[in-house]
Parts: structure tokens; C-alpha cells; sequence
């Protein structure tokens, strides 16, 4: 059998203790996890950049993953502590948006009314999928403590991953939940041969990443538009032209 999977996603850096911290409590817990660093060169509480390197990332491990995120601008606030279960791996951390782009991979839908002014990546709340189960971290004994109000990271989320990897149930981590908190993603717009997306993601060499998904085979001579400024055609990679460009990337989104 396997040793348990443990992935971790973080904007603490590697210059401090608090990554390593976290790490030796799940091996505490459970000393045959295999721990794999996802990054922890997220910007400082940029949830949604967090969000698409989780959301983009956790689909090539196998399904029975724990994944581990800790970026958590509102920690030692009434924020829930959360365990998200769903086919394709557990999500332990901060309900705060973080498990975004997993809640909609699974067909989460909006569990309130839209407010008329709402913009792609607001903060909204989605009903849990069909399929996929979802907890309060709310069972003490499964905390290390004394609980910081600072680094649940530590007492809170490393603890309820480390009990997963080393096989206690779900459910018996917390209470169930049936909604939880995701970013807002706008339906995609196409009328006359026309689709308007959104800006979702800016990688780290500046590339735009967009929501509109480019299906195969691409239509290379499509033109893209952004500020006012027109991009003739899709490239098939960096080179292929100078100035802005468009081209499919790796994930398969439109990115300028």
C-alpha cells in the first residue's frame, strides 16, 4: 500500500519556520506521509492567486491526496475551518475561497442571490456538490493546542490533515456543512461569434489567464481584444510573435 499523500500550498515563504512547522505535525501524526510542496511563494494573502495554483494543480495527483491550504487573511476570525472531501482528494483548510476552483471543477452552484453589482472573483457563497461532502473543523481533540489566533495553520489545519493521511474518517473531524465559500465566476458570454471572458489569474511572468477555455482544434485566426488593444490570431507558443500575443496555455485557458 501506498504511503498517504499530503500536498501543501502557502503564502508563508521559505525564510521562516512556518512551513517546516506544519509539516512536523502531520509527520507526528502520521509518520509515512510523503509531503509534497505545491508553492509557498503565493503572494501574501492573495487568496484567488492561491486558488488557481490549488485549482490547477490538485488533478494530477491521485484521488486519495490530502491537500493542505493555508492562506488565511482572516485567521483568528469567526472564518470557518473547513474540510472539503470530494472525488478527487480532501481539501483542509480556511473557508474562505480558497477551494474555488475545485467547488466549480465539481458543479457547485450559488446558494444566494446575487447581488446586481457582483464581479468575476467576488466572494460568494456556493451550495457543496453532489458528490462531495464538507466539515467544520470544530473537534477539539483533533487541534493541537493551546490554539494560536495566528497560526492555524499549525493547531488547526496540519492536525485535521495529518488525522486524514493517517485514516481517521471525515466526519468524525466535524460537523457537516452544506455551503461554503467560493469566488464568484461570471457565466461566459457568447453571442454573434463573440465571447467575453475575464482576467482570472496573472502567473508569475506576467501572462494573463483568462476563464474563456480554448477547445481543440483551436481556431488560430481568431482575434482577441483587451483595452482596446487587438491581438490577430492564436500563437502557438512565446515566440511566435513580438508585442502581446495570445496562445492556448497549458491548462488549457486563453492567456494574453
Amino acid at each position: 500500500m501506498s504511503p498517504p499523500l499530503v500536498t501543501l500550498t502557502s503564502d508563508f515563504g521559505m525564510s521562516d519556520g512556518y512551513v517546516a512547522t506544519m509539516k512536523g505535525v502531520i509527520l507526528s501524526i502520521c509518520p509515512d506521509a510523503r509531503l509534497i510542496d505545491i508553492s509557498h511563494e503565493v503572494p501574501p494573502q492573495n487568496i484567488n492567486h492561491a486558488a488557481f495554483v490549488l485549482g490547477t494543480t490538485y488533478r494530477h495527483f491521485p484521488g486519495s491526496a490530502v491537500h493542505l491550504a493555508v492562506v488565511d487573511p482572516g485567521v483568528g476570525s469567526a472564518r470557518h475551518p473547513i474540510l472539503l472531501v470530494t472525488p478527487h482528494g480532501a481539501f483542509v483548510g480556511p473557508d474562505n475561497g480558497l477551494f474555488s476552483f475545485v467547488l466549480s471543477a465539481n458543479g457547485a452552484t450559488l446558494s444566494e442571490q446575487l447581488r446586481p453589482e457582483a464581479q468575476a472573483l467576488d466572494s460568494v457563497h456556493v451550495n457543496v456538490p453532489d458528490g462531495c461532502q464538507a466539515f467544520l473543523l470544530n473537534r477539539a481533540e483533533y487541534w493541537m493546542e493551546p490554539v494560536s489566533d495566528t497560526f492555524h495553520g499549525r493547531d488547526i489545519f496540519a492536525p485535521a490533515a495529518g488525522h486524514l493521511a493517517a485514516g481517521i474518517p471525515a466526519q468524525d473531524l466535524g460537523s457537516p456543512l452544506s455551503r461554503l465559500r467560493s469566488s464568484y465566476f461570471p457565466p461566459i458570454i457568447a453571442n454573434a461569434g463573440r465571447m467575453d471572458g475575464h482576467v482570472i489569474h496573472v502567473d508569475r511572468f506576467g501572462n494573463l489567464v483568462t476563464d474563456l477555455v480554448l477547445e481543440e482544434p483551436v481556431d488560430r485566426t481568431m482575434q482577441v481584444e483587451i483595452r482596446g488593444q487587438r491581438i490577430n490570431g492564436i500563437s502557438r507558443g512565446y515566440q511566435s510573435a513580438s508585442g502581446l500575443l495570445a496562445i492556448k496555455g497549458s491548462h488549457g485557458f486563453l492567456e494574453i
